[in-house]
């Protein structure tokens, strides 16, 4: 969701589902991807805001373990 400034998707080599955020460190963006089971995903992309408390969590523990 850009609004939101996560989105959910498929990797297309593995299949694997995942949440991704937009990264900023002050040198480079990037994106950081979490994988999700198919389950999650499915919830997700249903009702988009079910993935904020997930998609916040990881964005703080990159505050906490960087």
């Amino acid at each position: 969701m850009r609004e939101e400034r996560y989105s959910v998707g498929v990797e297309e080599d593995s299949g694997k589902h995942y949440v991704s955020i937009p990264v900023s460190n002050g040198l480079v963006d990037y994106e950081e991807y979490y994988e999700i089971d198919q389950r999650t995903f499915e919830r997700y992309r249903a009702d988009p805001d079910s993935a904020r408390d997930f998609v916040m969590r990881c964005r703080n523990a990159r505050w906490t373990t960087g």
